[in-house]
């Protein structure tokens, strides 16, 4: 009976050594990808209100928005610039989003997302209605995840917004 004693002793030993311990994770990966979740649901919120003055607050300083059929957009301010001439000009704005993928990097600092859009507005003489793919790249700072780089764009065959109806 008292044979497992020293190979318990010896497991506990070898495991206090230095060099054997490993760095305990900054955060859970599924916390991680919870916070980011509820960072885009707080994301697509501000959206639905078309609030141009927090708009920018969700992405980072240098953060950059890329849609489909216009010009990219660099730095906070530029980006919620063209959320609100574009985007926020119509009516009944709706976005919903569904992740396909949400990947943590082992650091905790940055993070890929990858999924589909659906979009529902309203134009002065239209019905805009569209759906595609994105992709989100997030960078935690201060211990909030922002959006370091967004864009989407439309389902293959689809080369202007008006033959989908999808013009955001």
């Amino acid at each position: 009976m008292r044979a497992w004693l020293p190979v318990l002793i010896a497991a506990v030993v070898g495991c206090s050594k230095s060099g054997t311990e490993q760095p305990a994770p900054a955060a859970a990966p599924g916390g991680e990808e919870a916070a980011i979740r509820a960072q885009e649901t707080r994301w697509r919120a501000v959206i639905a209100r078309k609030d141009t003055a927090a708009i920018g607050s969700f992405y980072t300083e240098d953060g950059i928005y890329l849609p489909t059929f216009r010009p990219v957009s660099r730095g906070r301010d530029a980006v919620a610039a063209m959320w609100a001439t574009h985007e926020f000009t119509l009516d009944s704005l709706k976005l919903e989003r569904t992740p396909i993928r949400i990947e943590v990097a082992r650091s905790g600092d940055v993070a890929t997302e990858v999924g589909s859009w659906v979009f529902h507005g309203v134009a002065p003489d239209r019905r805009v209605d569209g759906e595609g793919s994105y992709l989100t790249t997030w960078r935690k700072e201060g211990g909030v995840w922002k959006i370091s780089a967004y864009m989407w764009n439309l389902p293959e065959g689809v080369t202007s917004p008006d033959s989908t109806g999808a013009g955001r």
